[in-house]
């Protein structure tokens, strides 16, 4: 998962958003998806990901993705 080109990390806005993003960029290379809880996760981190990659979880417990 660190070959270059992976994971855009310009557009990593902190260190908390390492982890979410590495495991986005896995469900990507797996053809799966990531169910997370953080909002500010942006598909456009990882190259190829698209909203079918990833599935945020509200606070009322809806998913979107």
């Amino acid at each position: 998962m660190l070959q270059e080109g992976l994971i855009r990390w310009e557009r990593i806005l902190g260190p908390r958003q390492i982890s979410d993003t590495y495991l986005l960029a896995l469900a990507v290379a797996q053809g799966s998806r990531l169910v997370n809880l953080d909002q500010r996760l942006d598909p456009q981190q990882v190259p190829g990901a698209s909203a079918n990659h990833l599935w945020v979880i509200s606070a009322g417990g809806a998913a979107a993705g």
